[in-house]
């Protein structure tokens, strides 16, 4: 969980510093990662 907590900050900042095409890269991922997590 804390993991988790540390990987959204992470995909954050990453995405304060490339842009708003990188952010929408980045909501992908984090939605791609909870549906998964949410079949498990």
């Amino acid at each position: 969980m804390v993991s988790w907590l540390f990987f959204q900050v992470g995909i954050a900042a990453a995405t304060d510093q490339l842009g708003a095409s990188s952010r929408l890269t980045g909501l992908a991922i984090l939605g791609s990662i909870a549906a998964h997590s949410a079949q498990t």
